[in-house]
């Protein structure tokens, strides 16, 4: 247990470091949102057209008789 008093910030620090930690977690939190980071845990195939210049490889994939048996993480 004194070990684990030793670790906690003193009394007058407690709340500037709830404040920024609560910071740090949201911008992480809004960096995952806006970088759509999100969509690359699913297998979902438009997530690829997200950075890549892979438009023509998509428009191809998602014409063709593969869209119906094959997503991109079945081959990658």
């Amino acid at each position: 247990m004194k070990l684990f008093h030793n670790i906690l910030p003193p009394d007058e620090w407690k709340l500037p470091v709830i404040v920024l930690t609560g910071c740090i977690a949201g911008l992480i939190f809004f960096l995952f949102y806006i970088s759509k980071a999100h969509s690359y845990l699913s297998d979902n195939p438009e997530t690829c057209v997200n950075c890549h210049i892979m438009a023509p490889q998509y428009a191809t994939w998602n014409h063709s008789s593969h869209r119906e048996t094959a997503n991109c993480n079945d081959c990658h």
